[in-house]
């Protein structure tokens, strides 16, 4: 009650607890809760029932009765107003179960506008889930049992989900978090004679006093031992603090503009999703192209969660310096993070947003970023918020997240859904025009190029806009230009200071500039267009949308390649090498790049920057990336084929390198399949999969040249095939686009090197041409016939034994087996059999190995079968996608090598066969002995092929 303003984060405070207030008519009665708002005097109540532990299921014991007494105090009108009023259900740590599923049920209906759109969420299988239906189920079932089993309409069960809210807390645990935060809170707002500990142990007392009794405590009640231990007022650094942190927070939520025209399109879909995911996790990362309205999505979650949670917010900027606590100091703010949690230790989550997160890549000091992971990895009650660029998302995720160990979430926001871009086409007609055109109908889906597009016709030029190009060209010319007003040159003028803006920020890497030193009028007048920000108190500007600022910057790079693209060294100088400068031109370039296969000569330049020793290599690093980023890598790879293949393939291994590195992104669906939390997060630094078209045109650029390639390239040329066939699912009918040419250049290179006796090149290759089989069989059963089967074992080439191997001992067959089940057992059969077997040595040893008793060639036992695993061969496999020829191998592999074993002496001259007496009378001999028998189980001296083979059937 002393803190219950600070503490809630709100205007409320809380001017009663009232215990057992059953005979006041309150069905949930435990105690209430009365609050008033400090400035319009609105009064609320929050009912709140406690439970040590409870299941939210249909056989549960407690949770109909309170259920039962939750929905007649909801419809108890004297009592209870659905608009301000709220029922809690305060129990133990709440499970898995229900954080996961119970909590973003209830959160989806207080964000939903409607009862329909609530069940449709919770309806729709590719966003809710069965677990979450089965919850919502049971809320209704115990609902309707309260009103004696009548059906309830679903407008009802909403209307009482959004004001029944799921607490729990883990006061009864000696070692609990939510006890330490509280006694954390005390002991910043106790005399320094008191201490936390003893006045927590008061407070317990009283309540016990005041629950049987049906008492009321107010501050005037409370025993004055209890109200002396209290300072007499909040600390004002403390409160000041906390309302210039929510200053700060509100000044950069202001900048970020979540209304496209006059129109607010919901994104819901993505809004409920990032609220599920804050649920579970406590960094989420919010993501997306260009445009796509990232902040906008965290704006609204943090308009929707405001108003039940602590809520602050970053800029990335802000954590440039060396301790988390200077990031508070600089804002002006004396309390650390964790006194903050203190301070707040009562509200159900307490979120921190952080702003660009990609401008992490561009920080000089990132050490307080560093200590804001530690600090959320040691607190589990604050859960971070970012949005990031897409193009930075791996970087920052490898780099900082997954390098200390944070578990994170990625949302990626996707352009306007069909039903999103029609609200906006209801509102905004003349869209619709432009909206026809196939061209721009994807573009304007982004919320951001819908905006300008909006602008653009509603200006008075009105240009004309076919595709990407001239909707980029008009937005210049009609808004940040304005051509419409030309007074004074003002166009001109516009365009000049809103690019100087943006370059002087970009090379000065801040947050804002001073306004200082250009013309105010100008300035002023971005202002009033809403293209420019600014801080009038401390006289600072900066670029209102993060796109127009790399549109100006992108502009200005393309001003100093007009007037200096022959000369490179000076060309480079002029525009630095500032992170923003350095994105912008990618981006530029990209464009420059895509159009019409080089019709601005662009693509002559980059070749002529690439041949030119004197510019920094990392320049010409950025080319090739943008070469292999964009969408016209095959038609420069052409172009520069002489320059790839000659001076030993330097110029193409140098992109090999640059593709592997750059065009990779984490694969999330191999990340997400792993069920253990510690080796997923282990994992993630190690799963990626290739990204781009520029690999399936590397790969067709080297399968046609092959013929010219240096041996010296083979290492990088190999990487490359490798990270291909990584691709290959066993499950996908579907093969990657150029399977064939990556098999067909693996078997032109395995023959370079199939004598070689360093055999780890041959074993790279031979895993990616087993990969690719299906779609290079005629050649794969040409290489079989002639140096596998159509040869002695003598006389093979050295990559056949590591072939055998991967065909017929490792899981590497798993291809094979499923596609060729048939070519499996014929190999094998060769392989093992010892009648089959041509490569008898007649100078060698006449001792026998016990494999040979059993007819089989023993070196497959002491290669790769020891110790025995139905996991080796290709039992499993064969079993697996064709049961019946798997089984057949099986059983005819068992029967020859019982009878070789029969024939032999290995255990005597005893009779090894025994009848069995069938039901019809039949009689069958059967081989029998102990050793076949015990081998079976693994405790007699059995070929450990046999018991592989056995452990699968």
């Amino acid at each position: 009650m002393y803190l219950s303003k600070f503490s809630r984060g709100d205007n409320s405070s809380i001017t009663a607890i009232k215990f057992q207030r059953r005979y006041e008519g309150y069905k949930i009665d435990d105690f209430i809760v009365e609050c008033q708002n400090v400035h319009n005097g609105q009064k609320s109540k929050l009912l709140a029932q406690v439970k040590r532990s409870i299941n939210i299921t249909k056989g549960d014991k407690e949770f109909p009765e309170v259920m039962s007494a939750a929905w007649s105090d909801f419809n108890n009108s004297e009592i209870f107003s659905p608009d301000n009023d709220c029922i809690a259900l305060i129990t133990g740590p709440l499970s898995k179960t229900d954080v996961q599923h119970v909590r973003p049920l209830l959160d989806w209906a207080r964000h939903s506008a409607k009862a329909d759109e609530f069940f449709q969420k919770v309806g729709t299988p590719t966003f809710s889930s069965d677990e979450k239906r089965e919850k919502l189920a049971v809320f209704k079932y115990h609902l309707e049992q309260a009103i004696q089993g009548k059906n309830l309409e679903d407008e009802k069960v909403w209307q009482f989900l959004k004001r029944f809210y799921l607490i729990g807390y883990d006061f009864d645990a000696t070692s609990g978090s939510n006890l330490s935060l509280i006694q954390s809170m005390l002991k910043m707002s106790i005399v320094e004679t008191a201490s936390s500990n003893d006045v927590w142990t008061k407070i317990v007392t009283t309540i016990q006093d005041f629950n049987p009794n049906a008492g009321t405590i107010t501050i005037d009640t409370l025993p004055k031992e209890i109200r002396d231990d209290f300072k007499s007022g909040i600390s004002i650094t403390r409160c000041s603090s906390i309302d210039k942190l929510k200053e700060h927070g509100d000044l950069i939520l202001k900048g970020i503009r979540a209304h496209i025209a006059n129109t607010h399109v919901k994104r819901t879909i993505h809004v409920d999703k990032l609220s599920e995911e804050a649920n579970n996790c406590n960094f989420i990362i919010v993501t997306g192209s260009r445009g796509s309205g990232k902040s906008a999505v965290v704006k609204e979650f943090v308009e929707i969660h405001c108003k039940t949670d602590s809520i602050f917010c970053l800029r990335t900027e802000d954590l440039n310096k060396s301790h988390l606590d200077e990031v508070f100091t600089a804002i002006g703010i004396q309390i650390h993070l964790s006194e903050l949690s203190a301070r707040f230790a009562m509200m159900p989550e307490k979120y921190l947003i952080i702003e660009s997160l990609e401008k992490l890549l561009e920080l000089d000091n990132r050490t307080a970023f560093c200590d804001l992971l530690e600090f959320i990895k040691e607190s589990k009650e604050w859960t971070v918020v970012a949005s990031c660029r897409e193009y930075a998302l791996q970087q920052v995720c490898s780099t900082y997240l997954q390098y200390q160990g944070v578990s994170h979430k990625v949302i990626k926001i996707e352009d306007f859904s069909e039903d999103e871009f029609n609200v906006l086409l209801t509102d905004n007609p003349k869209l619709s025009v432009i909206a026809a055109n196939s061209k721009l109908n994807k573009l304007l889906r982004n919320p951001f190029l819908a905006d300008m597009a909006i602008r653009v016709i509603n200006s008075d030029t009105q240009p004309n806009v076919t595709d990407e190009i001239s909707l980029k060209k008009a937005v210049w010319q009609s808004v940040i230009c304005k051509e419409s007003e030309r007074t004074g040159g003002m166009p001109a003028k516009r365009a000049n200071v809103f690019t100087e803006i943006s370059v002087r920020r970009a090379k000065q890497m801040v947050y804002e500039i001073p306004e200082d030193g250009f013309a105010q009028d100008v300035v002023y007048k971005l202002e009033e267009d809403g293209l420019l920000c600014r801080n009038a108190e401390k006289k600072l500007v900066r670029p209102a949308h993060d796109v127009l600022e790399d549109w100006a910057i992108e502009e200005f790079i393309d001003k100093i390649y007009q007037a200096n693209s022959t000369d490179h060294t000076k060309y480079f100088q002029l525009i630095g090498n500032e992170p923003s400068i350095i994105r912008a031109f990618r981006f530029w370039l990209h464009q420059k790049l895509n159009i019409a296969q080089d019709s601005t000569g662009v693509g002559n330049w980059c070749i002529s920057v690439l041949d030119n020793i004197t510019i920094p290599k990392h320049w010409q690093d950025e080319i090739i990336i943008a070469i292999l980023s964009g969408q016209c890598t095959a038609h420069f790879l052409n172009i520069l084929r002489g320059k790839l293949l000659e001076n030993q393939g330097k110029l193409l291994k140098r992109f090999c390198f640059l593709m592997r590195l750059t065009c990779k992104i984490s694969n999330t669906e191999a990340i997400q399949n792993i069920p253990d939390n510690k080796v997923k997060q282990y994992m993630s630094f190690m799963l990626y999969k290739t990204w781009g078209d520029c690999w399936v045109d590397v790969i067709r650029f080297l399968y046609e040249n092959r013929d010219n390639i240096n041996y010296k390239s083979l290492p990088e040329i190999l990487a490359i095939l490798e990270d291909y066939s990584n691709l290959i699912n066993i499950n996908d009918e579907k093969f990657p686009e150029v399977t064939k040419e990556m098999g067909l250049l693996a078997l032109f290179l395995l023959e370079k090197v199939k004598d070689d006796y360093r055999s780890e090149m041959q074993q790279r290759l031979l895993k990616i041409i087993i990969k690719a089989v299906p779609m290079i069989e005629e050649e794969f059963n040409n290489l079989l016939e002639r140096d596998v089967f159509g040869k002695r074992h003598r006389d093979r080439p050295h990559y056949v034994e590591h072939l055998v191997d991967y065909i017929l001992v490792s899981l590497d067959s798993i291809m094979l087996c499923k596609y060729y089940p048939d070519l499996v057992i014929r190999l094998a059969w060769q392989e093992w059999v010892l009648e089959n077997d041509n490569s008898e040595n007649p100078f060698g040893s006449s001792r026998m190995e016990v494999e040979e008793y059993f007819g089989l060639n023993h070196k497959y036992d002491l290669r790769g079968f020891n110790p025995a695993s139905g996991l080796k061969g290709p039992f499993w496999t064969l079993l697996k996608w064709h049961e019946t020829k798997g089984l057949d191998f099986i059983i005819k592999l068992c029967n020859y090598a019982a009878g070789e074993y029969a024939k032999s002496r290995l255990d005597g001259n005893g009779d090894y066969q025994v009848d069995i007496i069938f039901n019809d009378g039949t009689v069958h001999k059967q081989f029998c002995s102990g050793r076949l028998w015990g081998g079976y189980r693994g405790i007699t001296v059995l070929p450990d092929i046999l018991q592989s083979a056995l452990s699968q059937t």
